[in-house]
């Protein structure tokens, strides 16, 4: 919402709001756009389909989510083949502990 009128009553400040619209109203509504571009955006506007974009955010979700995971095995096989999936820790402070390495 844009605020269309600001006053000040009696120590009090009174805002008047615009009606609340989207962006894609706020263009078509606005006189300095083309009528070529308001055409393309109708147009746009028009074959969106929520549900359709949801499923395809979805679909890209997972795919990322098998990716991360088959990249996150293959780390985890790496260190179990060198075995240095583990730190060891000494109460000597003489001694450093050795933290592992995963992509050596």
């Amino acid at each position: 919402m844009r605020l269309e009128l600001k006053e000040r009553y009696k120590g009090h400040i009174h805002r008047q709001y615009q009606q609340a619209k989207t962006p894609y109203q706020y263009l078509i509504d606005d006189p300095r756009v083309s009528e070529k571009i308001k055409v393309q955006l109708k147009k746009i506007y028009d074959n969106l389909n929520p549900a359709k974009l949801h499923r395809s955010i979805e679909a890209k979700l997972k795919l990322l989510a098998k990716i991360y995971q088959a990249k996150h095995q293959k780390v985890s096989e790496m260190c179990e083949e060198k075995n240095d999936a583990t730190v060891t820790f000494s109460f000597d402070p003489t001694t450093a502990f050795r933290l592992p390495t995963l992509l050596t």
